[in-house]
């Protein structure tokens, strides 16, 4: 198990930088694409909050100002009718706005007049002649601002006679809305006619003697009353928002006081929240505004996990997929080992058996090159045994001394054939290589072919230039022109002719100098070019050749950065060596 680990951590280790390079992208570019999607999705659903708490805000005021449009309605019918109105006439206009449809929330549509002491008795008996149980209370004997009218009457009997005056809040906001002339709004009461005791607040809209006058003197002394309506705020919100539909929550506050609140989750965090503040009608409200469980479903879902969640599964996968590619790469890197080793095996095998071949072609001819200098040996020692016998042997000095002769040059011929065999035959690697003379490699070659095959026959015709150096294994240069030369020979050996050429030739721009064997006799039949130079390829007789030997010398050039090849282009057979030199 842990050596599994292990192999594991490598694989992980091993894999390539271009590998950590693609996977580090494909991350920077999903943290990227989340960032950017989750900033867009975030601005998104923030500005669809904004859009729904503003909206809020708005309706609310747009239903308080449309209470206002009731109130001045109220007044211009008072002014149209002469400042008088009677209870009979404001019941039927009030009944002709038709309050719950076209202001729902409004609790009633009322009018207060401002009655002056001398004036409240009459004021009295003019109302108990509808309505015989009417009365004031609440009354400060002061100043009178008692409720004359409000319809509908059913659930505002307790406000119906209230004078306003008796609280602070009622009388101050009357008070702002005679002195401008605008509409006005009290600060938080709990109306009279409300049981549940909810927060609420009044609303007047004054209206005066004759035309509505330009300073507050004026309007003071020309004050003649509101028309007024009385709300609650948790009716007036209900009125104009529907709870079903909305994806945020609200709460009202006058200042500090609350008047409405829809926070009551304690379990609850909202996502977004802000606060409004409004001026209106002389009040200052705050609305504090949240989103709720709704709006959360409303969202649907955030792509952008989406895009994290699927980056993440393609960089694992490409993970994977490069630990995969890394493994097989390690067995191929393991497997091209092993066949490069084995390859070498077979190169070193086949090389040594090239060089075993060409020995032995050489061996026959060799046999026969020191079999006359042997028979040369053998008859001249048998002469020398005869005159041994004479008992004058100075008679036969002369005779003596050109056996001897005869025998010291056979002997030296013998030694020069087997010196040279035994420098092919040795056993040098490829990598001992130094400094050589091309023309010195090419010459001593050549003489050790003469010795060793029978080509002394033929005209072998040496053309080389100026002498250059290269960095070579000697040993194997001389192992490749044996084996073109002993091609060349068996070639050259059928036509009448006999000749073969080896040239030199230096190419200043290529940095390389050419050797060139060209041989008279049949040329390579067009047909097996293109093959010769395939290992086990021949077309000599069964027995007669093993058809590796130009392969293996095309190995050995080219591992000296050089190239073997056929030069199709000459009128006689002819291979090229080209080799780089120093």
């Amino acid at each position: 198990m842990k050596k599994m680990r292990e192999n594991h951590k490598k694989q992980f280790l091993g894999l390539g930088l271009l590998h950590w390079i693609v996977v580090l992208a494909s991350a920077t570019l999903t943290l990227v694409a989340w960032h950017v999607s989750q900033t867009q999705y975030q601005a998104r659903i923030e500005a669809r909050f904004d859009q729904q708490a503003q909206t809020t805000v708005n309706l609310i005021e747009e239903r308080i100002r449309s209470y206002a449009d009731g109130l001045w309605a109220g007044v211009a019918f008072y002014n149209a009718n002469k400042s008088q109105i009677t209870y009979n006439e404001w019941k039927v206009f009030a009944q002709s706005l038709k309050l719950p449809e076209k202001y729902p929330g409004i609790n009633g549509l009322g009018v207060i007049f401002n009655i002056d002491p001398k004036e409240l008795p009459q004021f009295l008996k003019d109302q108990r002649s509808y309505r015989p149980n009417f009365g004031l209370h609440h009354s400060k004997d002061e100043i009178y601002y008692p409720i004359t009218y409000i319809e509908p009457e059913k659930g505002n009997e307790e406000a119906i006679g209230l004078d306003i005056s008796f609280e602070k809040n009622r009388l101050k906001a009357a008070i702002e809305a005679e002195d401008s002339g605008k509409a006005r709004m009290t600060g938080p009461i709990i109306l009279v006619q409300d049981e549940r005791q909810k927060p609420g607040f009044l609303f007047y809209a004054p209206f005066y003697e004759g035309q509505k006058d330009s300073n507050i003197e004026e309007r003071r002394e020309n004050f003649k009353g509101m028309v007024y309506a009385p709300f609650i705020v948790e009716k007036l919100v209900y009125g104009v928002l529907s709870p079903q539909e909305r994806l945020v929550d609200i709460s009202v506050s006058d200042n500090d006081i609350l008047l409405y609140n829809e926070h009551k989750d304690p379990n609850h965090t909202p996502l977004f929240q802000k606060e409004i503040s409004k001026e209106i009608y002389g009040r200052k409200w705050n609305f504090q505004i949240k989103s709720n469980k709704e709006f959360k479903k409303a969202l649907g879902s955030d792509q952008s996990s989406y895009f994290l969640l699927s980056g993440i599964v393609i960089d694992f996968l490409l993970i994977i997929l490069f630990l995969n590619l890394s493994k097989a790469q390690n067995k191929a890197v393991k497997l091209a080992r092993k066949m490069a080793e084995e390859a070498k095996i077979h190169r070193r095998s086949a090389e040594h058996a090239s060089k075993l071949a060409a020995l032995g072609e050489m061996a026959a001819g060799i046999a026969h090159e020191i079999n006359n200098p042997l028979s040369v040996i053998l008859g001249y020692s048998a002469l020398l045994s005869e005159m041994e016998k004479s008992d004058d042997l100075n008679k036969h000095s002369s005779d003596i001394k050109k056996a001897t002769n005869k025998i010291e040059s056979s002997v030296k011929r013998i030694t020069n054939i087997t010196n040279g065999l035994r420098e092919f035959a040795r056993n040098e690697s490829g990598e001992n290589r130094q400094i050589e003379s091309l023309n010195s490699i090419i010459s001593e070659t050549v003489e050790f072919a003469k010795e060793g095959f029978k080509i002394k026959d033929l005209n072998i015709t040496l053309n080389l230039g100026s002498d250059t150096k290269i960095n070579c294994n000697k040993v194997q240069i001389s192992q490749v022109l044996i084996n073109l030369l002993s091609n060349a020979q068996i070639e050259a050996q059928k036509s009448n002719e006999k000749e073969i050429e080896v040239f030199t030739k230096l190419n200043h721009k290529r940095k390389t100098t050419s050797i060139g064997i060209s041989n008279t006799g049949d040329k390579i039949p067009e047909e097996i070019q293109e093959k010769i130079f395939q290992p086990f390829f021949t077309t000599k007789k069964a027995g007669e050749g093993t058809g590796i030997g130009l392969s293996i010398s095309k190995n050995l050039v080219e591992a000296h950065g050089g190239q073997l090849y056929l030069d199709k282009e000459k009128e006689r057979t002819t291979f090229v060596i080209e080799l780089p030199v120093v």
